[in-house]
């Protein structure tokens, strides 16, 4: 029969539904949001669903957001031979890897480029290089948090995590192509056969479940579990009671942070720095502090050096001693002063000295210290 849009017509009915539980409808509705949520980007990531005998998968190139029933590709689950195949589209990269899950027994499998995912890789990554480990075969693992209870135990065995079990996700090396993935993926479903995820390194993860419903809830809490888990490392935060025990290496340089307390930079030691820290590092060195019961030079050692200049000669109060000894003898004391008026002369020269003295104490001295008090010509 002849084609109609580059389509089989004759296969119209596999992806022909008003049933919003449909696959073909299921499929597009989950794509929306998993845009949405930011997981799946350009035309990457993608949704592969079980049913009966055939198997249904969104296809490569479409925008995820964009995606329609008669965009999806039906293929035979026995053979694997495509049942439907829109011709102007292009069977997902992700197949292969698709079906690596669907031989495990699951109903539904979901790959991501979420972020988080991508940044768990790196960080157990890093954290492999900082113990002088190798990253490869390498694992996430967290426990004591509360949302690992949306995670199957594993397969046959019933009931899901506890709040106290070790989550585990295995992760493997990205390659140049999606479908280069199918046997490191099924090399690590072998060493962890209860996982329903799987990581790749810098890339994002595959997500199954027995069903569209448990795959769906898995992915977002793995999801929620993988940001969690990034937040907890740039916190300094430990994933695993053996972090707690060892001490974390990678408290807060996993991920810069701007530290700062209503725009004031926090130091090292988590002081508000002050301008006097910026001038002392600024010159290499540290910030110098007094050690307790060593005060700083005294004022009044301060005060009593500067009286000491006050009494050098040619300072105001040396002048003043010498104006009072020419008024009460020249040279030595030739001449004497007599008399009231010699005498009144006298206090006012002697007035106008101690005047002139106080002034030099005020502004070259600094102030007296109270209860003390001043010295008399």
């Amino acid at each position: 029969m002849a084609s109609k849009n580059n389509i089989d017509v004759r296969s119209d009915h596999l992806i022909t539904s008003t049933d919003p539980e449909h696959p073909a409808n299921l499929i597009c509705t989950l794509c929306r949001n998993f845009y949405n949520l930011g997981w799946v980007t350009g035309t990457g990531g993608g949704t592969s669903i079980v049913k009966n005998s055939h198997i249904f998968i969104a296809p490569s190139g479409v925008q995820k957001e964009l995606m329609q029933p008669e965009n999806i590709f039906v293929m035979d689950r026995r053979t694997h031979a495509y049942v439907r195949k829109p011709t102007s589209l292009k069977p997902s990269a992700c197949t292969p890897l698709f079906l690596a899950a669907f031989e495990k027994g699951a109903g539904c499998c979901i790959h991501t480029h979420s972020q988080w995912a991508v940044l768990v890789t790196l960080l157990v990554e890093k954290a492999a290089e900082q113990n002088g480990k190798s990253s490869a075969n390498s694992c996430f693992e967290i426990e004591m948090i509360e949302q690992i209870k949306g995670i199957p135990k594993g397969k046959n065995k019933p009931g899901m995590l506890g709040y106290f079990d070790r989550l585990r996700v295995p992760i493997i090396e990205n390659t140049a192509h999606e479908e280069d993935l199918t046997q490191s993926l099924e090399e690590a479903m072998a060493r962890y056969p209860d996982t329903y995820a799987v990581l790749v390194r810098r890339h994002g993860v595959y997500v199954w479940g027995d069903d569209v419903a448990k795959a769906k809830t898995q992915t977002e809490s793995l999801d929620y579990i993988f940001r969690l888990a990034v937040e907890m490392r740039t916190l300094g935060l430990p994933w695993t009671k053996e972090e707690t025990s060892q001490g974390t290496k990678n408290t807060q340089e996993d991920i810069t942070l701007d530290q700062t307390i209503n725009g004031t930079p926090i130091s090292k030691r988590g002081r508000p720095k002050r301008s006097s820290d910026n001038l002392e590092e600024a010159d290499g060195e540290s910030p110098k502090r007094r050690k307790p019961g060593r005060a700083k030079k005294s004022l009044q050692a301060e005060g009593d050096n500067k009286s000491n200049q006050a009494n050098q000669p040619g300072s105001l109060r040396s002048e003043g001693q010498n104006r009072v000894t020419a008024l009460n003898g020249e040279k030595g004391g030739a001449t004497q002063v007599t008399g009231k008026k010699g005498q009144g002369r006298l206090k006012q020269e002697i007035d106008r000295d101690d005047e002139a003295l106080a002034l030099a104490n005020m502004t070259q001295v600094g102030r007296r210290r109270p209860g003390r008090p001043r010295k008399t010509l």
